[in-house]
């Protein structure tokens, strides 16, 4: 019973766990040359690496989106890079930021359209990069791209919890003296 007493005790005691980390990265019709991108991902600061399951990448009227997966993050957040099996890059590169925006990232807030940038394999005869976009490096030309909080995810504070935990407790020590 002292037991059971202790891990009602320490489900009160527990703190709520927080995503504080997580921001969300959504770049919405950035032209890169011939190409428009919409794009979003989440993104944890503290361990510095993409959240699993969160990137969606579409250029409008091309599948090339579909081929990109994520490569390499470094440094904070500076160049996250996308590539897919031609060798192309598609970069999100905020360590570009000049003047009074430098090293805002990962700051919530709006960012320009140029730290976007598409690096095609120029090696390649036949390249779907290099048609999408037209060129073998493109810097997002115009659109918006913004840093904000992820929608808040509905988990139940561990207070709830715990008066579960000790309703069902109860319920179960009824029935013991009931036997």
């Amino acid at each position: 019973m002292k037991s059971i007493l202790a891990a009602i005790v320490l489900l009160f005691a527990s703190a709520a766990v927080h995503a504080d980390s997580v921001i969300t990265v959504t770049a919405t019709n950035i032209v890169l040359n011939n190409a428009t991108l919409n794009m979003s991902f989440d993104y944890d600061v503290t361990t510095d690496e993409l959240v699993p399951g969160t990137t969606s990448i579409n250029f409008l009227g091309s599948n090339l989106g579909s081929q990109f997966s994520f490569f390499a993050g470094f440094d904070g957040g500076h160049f996250i890079d996308f590539t897919d099996a031609e060798g192309d890059f598609l970069q999100f590169d905020p360590s570009n930021e000049e003047g009074e925006n430098a090293n805002l990232f990962p700051q919530i807030g709006s960012y320009p359209a140029w730290i976007v940038d598409t690096d095609c394999n120029a090696s390649l005869q036949i390249d779907e990069c290099r048609a999408v976009t037209g060129d073998n490096f493109s810097n997002g030309l115009s659109g918006t791209l913004v840093v904000t909080d992820p929608p808040a995810a509905t988990t139940p504070e561990p207070g709830g919890l715990a008066l579960l935990a000790l309703g069902l407790v109860g319920l179960f020590t009824l029935k013991l003296k009931a036997a």
